[in-house]
């Protein structure tokens, strides 16, 4: 949800962003796209394309409380 609003250079209030991130269950769950309804090549695709963009310095798919996809770009890191 972020990353649509991001890249059609609309992004939402901070407030609105923290209220509806999601929350992994159990915290650090991961799962693979297709286990969560999600098609493995348009998460590959989605992350091509965010590798291209210099506004991007992470992304993190979760669906269904479950760490689907996660990467950094652009020097980006973990904490």
């Amino acid at each position: 949800m972020c990353l649509v609003a991001a890249v059609a250079n609309n992004r939402p209030r901070r407030d609105q962003v923290i209220r509806k991130w999601p929350r992994l269950d159990p915290p650090h769950a991961r799962s693979l796209p297709e286990d969560e309804g999600l098609d493995s090549e348009l998460v590959t695709d989605l992350y091509c394309e965010a590798s291209l963009l210099d506004t991007i310095d992470s992304l993190l798919v979760i669906k269904n409380g479950q760490l689907v996809a996660e990467e950094y770009y652009h020097d980006g890191s973990v904490g």
